[in-house]
């Protein structure tokens, strides 16, 4: 390589030996290369799969040292411009997978998204080869580029299996590839829904006997994309999450980077490349499915194909985006003329095998870079008889490296199912809780405690899909009675009872289970059918500037008692969280997510906070934002600030009173207005509406002719709307407006920032 260290100056001709290469030539060693700063969630597999495997294990790690003359500060962002410039390989080989016909080699980082100079400019070492000598660092580095490149593209082909092989070799010499080969499903997820959506499509066309592929948007080389269409039949179909403010998932942001690219410079894709985009967003938002709607146009100005109108899911929807993917599906199935699906079951994805006396390694959920946070206040704030359970939590920070977040972030926490009711699943499948199993698939194996499967990975007690129905229906030795009950709730002449039993008396999969008796499928079609436990968001409820090492949520439990049976419920995170005990030590999976509010830069503007229940949380962590900046500099200008807080009663549940009123009468009076609206402590209805009403001039002169803020936060269905007319009428009565006016001036700030709703 073109290395240039202090025992080779002039730069290093010879290759390095490849010790993973090496390695794998046994057979039978365990071989993984890793960056921990490039993919987290790769690392931890790595050495969970290392661990359990009973012979030699070798791990490469990537790791950076000074010596290189390079900011250790910044080692991480190194790592992964090594793997996202092709300096370093991400893969994994279990010789395990050779018993199971899989290939044993899994190549984790499938292209490249850097240029290599850029990785290399990074490090004083080969800049002082330029320096030295520049023909020879140019000439030793196209050497690098070139030896770097044919060692991906060997890793790229030892990853495929023989028939992924061939369609790579159909597609390299220009053969039309028939009708006969697998549809491409690409996802951009950040909580992994568009993720398990994507994995759906492709059990539902298997069904249909198509051959399909699914991976990230961001693992698929777009290079392979363009002209593709000219000489290529090609399908790809699409699902993608919209994030905050419009923005892309980041495992397809690169992917939608290069696609506008190619819009810009006119470079085509080719009409025989057909595709589809479904998208999963909330009308709340303004940037309501933006990207799904982008990456549709884009698509079509490269020159695509569109088989059929975008998907538009909504979080609104009665089953989120299900409600509109199950309308959407038919046409989908109708246009690739897929053939009827068959009613036997497939073979499970999964492959379990149970293994005595083995030790399964420490559960981590699986998303990146997450911490382990310990709860250090588990406080209701309303009465142990009242019936509705908000409490108020922190947790310690302090020990987390380089732990930041930022006002409007939220905190993504992974919650895990009660004990109760996993052993009632464990007992319908007579299994224990220590028991260990291991979990293969065509990519991977692992071991798993059977409490593992139903506490922490499988969503046990949600809402099961369409798709387990029918499962259900397939499973070998199954009753008449259970077969017709379950086939009529799926016909069309069941779909009323259906719907009622799914969302008035929200049966879960343990329910559905226990009532259909004869229709229990093998365990590995629970870990193909039931989704992944998926982290909850909150709000974060406090400033980073005034507590940097805690962070604080707000939240109300989600419990009901259904319909018809009148049986309790009780939401799965907000119960495990109310179960947190500081003195046990207990503590947290979580992660930060950026929240989908947008921070006024400057203090100045003013603000107008609208908050129902717990969307108080994101709001006093801006009031606490400006109460710190006004104490820390007194002659910082503070734009006027008002909240307005709704609840129903204000002996039981006016939040945080005390430190609200604090901060409204004290010297400084940073919070310069606090209304409150309490519903039900009169004999007519008061509402943050009311209040909104009352004080429109102020309304008018703080959002118009201030250039202020508005936020809303708290419960979805009408409250929104209801807010968002009444600023509009405040608009119309003080500004001299039309409704049209009105209208368009709440979209501008929508789209500039200057209007936010958080609402569920």
């Amino acid at each position: 390589t073109s290395a240039s260290v202090k025992f080779a100056e002039g730069g290093q001709t010879l290759n390095k030996k490849d010790l993973g290469q090496i390695a794998m030539l046994y057979g039978n060693v365990y071989v993984s290369s890793i960056a921990m700063g490039a993919d987290y969630e790769q690392t931890i597999k790595a050495f969970n799969e290392a661990e359990s495997y009973e012979g030699t294990s070798l791990i490469i790690a990537l790791s950076p040292c000074a010596s290189w003359g390079m900011d250790m500060k910044n080692m991480m962002s190194i790592q992964k411009l090594a793997v996202d410039s092709g300096y370093w390989s991400l893969y994994r080989y279990d010789p395990r997978r050779i018993d199971r016909a899989l290939n044993p080699f899994q190549l984790d980082s499938k292209r490249t998204r850097e240029d290599l100079t850029k990785f290399l400019a990074a490090q004083k070492r080969f800049k002082k080869l330029n320096i030295l000598s520049p023909e020879t660092a140019k000439r030793l580095q196209h050497n690098l580029q070139e030896f770097s490149d044919n060692k991906r593209e060997t890793l790229i082909r030892n990853s495929m299996t023989e028939t992924q092989y061939l369609q790579f070799l159909k597609v390299k010499f220009g053969d039309t590839v028939g009708a006969e080969d697998e549809v491409l499903i690409l996802y951009g997820s950040e909580t992994g829904n568009a993720r398990s959506l994507a994995q759906g499509m492709s059990h539902e066309l298997k069904r249909r006997n198509c051959k399909t592929k699914v991976m990230a948007m961001d693992d698929f080389d777009f290079a392979d994309l363009i002209g593709m269409g000219e000489k290529t039949e090609r399908t790809i179909l699409f699902a993608v999450s919209t994030c905050g403010q419009g923005e892309y998932p980041k495992n397809c942001q690169f992917f939608m980077t290069d696609l506008e690219h190619a819009v810009e410079q006119k470079d085509t894709i080719g009409a025989k490349v057909k595709y589809a985009v479904f998208g999963l967003g909330d009308s709340h938002y303004v940037y309501y499915n933006e990207a799904a709607n982008k990456l549709d146009e884009f698509m079509e100005k490269c020159g695509a194909t569109r088989m059929m109108d975008v998907g538009l899911g909504n979080d609104q929807d009665p089953d989120k985006y299900d409600t509109a993917f199950e309308e959407w599906t038919p046409t989908l199935f109708d246009t690739l003329k897929c053939e009827e699906p068959s009613q036997e079951l497939l073979p499970p994805r999964y492959t379990i095998q149970v293994m005595p006396n083995a030790v399964a390694p420490k559960y981590y959920p699986s998303f990146k870079y997450v911490s382990s946070l310990p709860v250090e206040m588990n406080k209701r704030m309303t009465a142990p008889n009242y019936d509705r359970d908000f409490r108020h939590y922190i947790f310690d920070a302090s020990e987390v490296e380089s732990f930041k977040f930022s006002i409007g972030d939220c905190l993504g926490v992974a919650p895990s199912n009660s004990l109760d009711e996993c052993t009632k699943i464990m007992d319908l499948y007579n299994v224990k809780p220590d028991d260990v199993i291991e979990v293969s698939d065509s990519t991977k194996s692992y071991n798993l405690r059977m409490l593992d499967v139903f506490r922490q990975k499988l969503d046990i007690l949600g809402k099961p899909r369409r798709r387990f129905y029918e499962l259900l229906t397939m499973v070998p030795g199954i009753n008449k009675e259970d077969k017709d009950t379950l086939n009529y709730l799926l016909s069309a002449a069941g779909k009323e009872e259906f719907e009622t039993l799914r969302n008035n008396e929200y049966w879960n999969h343990i329910d559905v289970l226990k009532r259909f008796p004869s229709a229990m499928p093998e365990l590995s079609y629970l870990l193909e059918y039931v989704p992944q436990l998926q982290r909850r968001l909150y709000s974060i409820a406090n400033s980073p500037k005034m507590n940097p090492d805690k962070i604080e949520l707000f939240v109300a439990k989600n419990d009901w008692v259904t319909q018809t049976a009148q049986e309790y419920r009780e939401g799965v995170c907000t119960k495990f969280m109310q179960d947190l005990n500081p003195e046990r030590n207990d503590w947290v999976f979580a992660k930060v997510h950026g929240g989908t509010i947008n921070v006024p830069k400057s203090h100045e503007a003013p603000c107008i906070l609208t908050g129902l229940g717990c969307g108080l949380a994101p709001l006093r962590a801006q009031i606490q934002e400006r109460v710190w900046t006004a104490a820390k500099n007194k002659r910082a200008n503070i734009g006027e600030m008002t909240l307005i807080f709704g609840s129903r009663h204000q002996k039981d549940e006016y939040f945080f009173q005390d430190e609200l009123e604090d901060y409204h009468s004290s010297g400084n009076k940073t919070l310069t207005n606090l209304f409150t609206a309490f519903s039900r402590d009169q004999g007519t209805k008061d509402y943050v509406t009311d209040r909104i009403r009352e004080h429109s001039k102020s309304v008018y002169e703080d959002l118009i002719e201030k250039n202020g803020y508005f936020y809303y936060c708290g419960a979805g269905g009408n409250v929104p709307t209801g807010v968002r007319n009444e600023v509009k009428n405040a608009f119309k009565q003080h500004g001299n407006m039309t409704e049209e006016q009105a209208e368009a001036k709440v979209i501008e700030m929508q789209l500039n920032g200057h209007y936010n709703v958080e609402a569920w």
